[in-house]
């Protein structure tokens, strides 16, 4: 959360116009994954998605950031960092997502430093919101499936 937002804030400030052609490109590159409803391809996606970080944390100018946030990704794209297919089991998850990227790239676009980092901030809390209730859900569907079958077991032996 600290790391994209400090990397939106500062891309909002030091961006060059070789660095918003670039975000723009990636932006478009994940907007147009997005629009194909019929073909979700979340490992297109995904990738995506860590080009347009990337190009935010290299539009930041800082390279402490750039570095750490390059490792970070490396884990995203391995499917460590973040689980699409799990935060996109909310249904609506997936167009709200790209709003916030939209809000994010919009902000850094018009050189917004504070709106830049509440925005990259909100985006990740609720990625993290998300995940964390769909793995509560997980969760109580497990414990019913085991109930389901210490019920059954209790009438099997009856």
């Amino acid at each position: 959360r600290t790391l994209e937002g400090d990397c939106a804030f500062y891309a909002a400030l030091r961006a060059t116009e070789v660095d918003l052609a670039r975000l723009g490109k990636a932006w478009e590159e994940l907007h147009a994954c997005y629009q194909n409803s019929t073909a979700h391809n979340l490992e297109e996606e995904g990738a995506a998605d860590a080009r347009f970080h990337m190009a935010i944390a290299e539009a930041s100018h800082n390279v402490v950031l750039l570095h750490t946030l390059h490792s970070c990704y490396r884990l995203f794209e391995n499917g460590v960092f973040l689980n699409r297919g799990r935060l996109y089991h909310h249904t609506s998850a997936r167009a709200e997502v790209l709003k916030q990227h939209k809000a994010v790239f919009e902000a850094i676009a018009a050189g917004d430093p504070k709106l830049a980092q509440r925005c990259a901030e909100e985006h990740i809390d609720y990625v993290r919101a998300t995940l964390a209730a769909t793995e509560q859900q997980d969760q109580r569907e497990k414990l019913a499936g085991l109930r389901r079958t210490q019920a059954s077991d209790r009438a099997v032996k009856k």
